[in-house]
């Protein structure tokens, strides 16, 4: 009889075992499914979607605009946060070359963007791509809560200038939301998605924080094997231990 109960408690515990395992791979195809959402697609340029993009160098993120003194020390405070989450060097400067220009507007429109030309007509080839693109600002086309876009370097991946508007005319839940959602966009993540919960990158959802699903999508993101310029099948290579790696990293860090 024992021996009977033995090979019952084996079996049972293999059963569960297999089961775990399961769930284990289901939940790291989900991980997969979601991550590529984020990082592979785009929000408003699917013709750039297809290849992972990511800073290689130092970011530097900078606060401009005649009210940037009501968003500066958030700025910083989150800045560090993303530091800490990815392992990347990501600091707030108050002067000097800056890589991620925060520009704080009264009310997100095509007078007050243009009002910034001279750092914002940067992120386009040419002229005629930037004026295309203050006409898709006026008609309305953007979200119109807050408003990021990047440059990558020549022909490579590698963000090299990005920029991101933040109006104040929403109230401060907004303004804290658009700062927090829209600096990891620029990290690498500038995709949103209804399908991913809970995420902050979902525009249905009540989230004005990273989650902390948010949170291991950036560490991965930033994890040396997953390279500028990479698809979908290489990424499904190395997202599996770059995934186990994240989730480590980020328990030693609670």
């Amino acid at each position: 009889m024992r021996r009977v109960v033995s090979i019952a408690l084996f079996v049972l515990f293999s059963v569960a075992g297999l089961h775990g395992a399961s769930i284990a791979r289901a939940d790291d195809a989900r991980d997969l499914r979601d991550f590529a959402t984020l990082a592979l697609g785009r929000e408003h340029e699917q013709t750039r979607a297809g290849r992972i993009i990511k800073w290689a160098k130092p970011v530097r993120v900078g606060v401009l605009g005649e009210r940037r003194g009501e968003v500066l020390p958030l700025v910083r405070l989150h800045a560090q946060h993303l530091r800490t989450i990815t392992g990347h060097d990501i600091r707030a400067v108050d002067d000097g070359e800056i890589d991620i220009a925060v520009i704080v507007v009264a009310r997100l429109d095509r007078a007050n963007v243009a009002a910034h030309a001279s750092i914002f007509r940067r992120l386009f080839r040419d002229e005629a791509a930037y004026e295309a693109y203050l006409g898709r600002i006026e008609r309305g086309e953007f979200r119109p809560i807050c408003l990021s876009t990047l440059r990558t370097r020549g022909q490579t991946s590698e963000i090299a200038l990005a920029a991101s508007f933040i109006p104040l005319d929403r109230g401060r839940d907004v303004v804290y939301q658009c700062i927090v959602e829209e600096l990891a966009q620029l990290l690498g993540l500038p995709n949103d998605s209804d399908e991913i919960e809970p995420s902050i990158f979902n525009d249905r959802s009540p989230h004005i924080d990273l989650t902390d699903r948010d949170a291991l999508f950036l560490r991965v993101l930033y994890d040396p094997r997953i390279v500028p310029g990479m698809g979908y099948e290489a990424l499904a290579k190395v997202f599996p231990a770059a995934l186990a790696d994240a989730r480590r990293a980020l328990a030693r860090s609670r």
